[in-house]
């Protein structure tokens, strides 16, 4: 298939090792997420042209919150960690992933939520509302800031164990968010 760059390319399946020519004798290249129209396209569509920050949310009073959050403001950091080991024959080889999820309360340190309170966390976070009015707290942002960048440095490094396997992570921000909780009372914004 020709692209938008004029060139021409084959999917990984496609020739099945046979020789695959294109228009007057052209060898086409093999398409893969390294390529440069594919490359052009993720960072297009993944990455926004414009500075972003955390997203400022309004728990549903109706929706409990997850085990170890109180009322009131906390902090939700996600993040994808993927964990591959070195491999001779490709280079590198997956051998899992997993979504962290981490809540930061006002004035504490992050706590990871796993089994049933990671999954209260992300079903309450689907039905939240953006808040009109966005978190004017600095101090308590800057303070969502710098554990982001910690748990992050955490979540990269491997252990020792894990370097003795050839194991190393990679790790990609998901979510940073400032969460307000509603009261029954109040359940928009003021």
């Amino acid at each position: 298939m020709m692209l938008p760059d004029g060139r021409y390319y084959v999917c990984g399946g496609d020739s099945e090792g046979a020789p695959v020519f294109g228009p007057e004798g052209q060898s086409p290249q093999r398409l893969g997420l390294n390529s440069p129209p594919v490359a052009a396209a993720l960072r297009r569509l993944a990455f926004p042209e414009i500075p972003t920050g955390a997203a400022h949310l309004r728990w549903r009073a109706d929706v409990p919150l997850p085990a170890g959050v109180g009322a009131g403001p906390f902090g939700v950091l996600v993040y994808l960690r993927q964990t591959v080991r070195a491999d001779h024959a490709s280079g590198w080889a997956e051998v899992g992933s997993a979504l962290r999820c981490f809540v930061v309360p006002a004035g504490g340190d992050a706590v990871e939520l796993e089994g049933v309170g990671k999954g209260q966390l992300l079903r309450g976070l689907f039905t939240a509302t953006v808040r009109a009015k966005p978190e004017t707290d600095l101090d308590r942002l800057g303070a969502l800031a710098n554990v982001e960048r910690l748990l992050l440095g955490d979540l990269w490094r491997p252990s020792q164990r894990e370097m003795s396997k050839g194991l190393r992570h990679a790790v990609t921000p998901l979510l940073a968010a400032a969460v307000e909780s509603a009261s029954p009372d109040r359940p928009g914004d003021e």
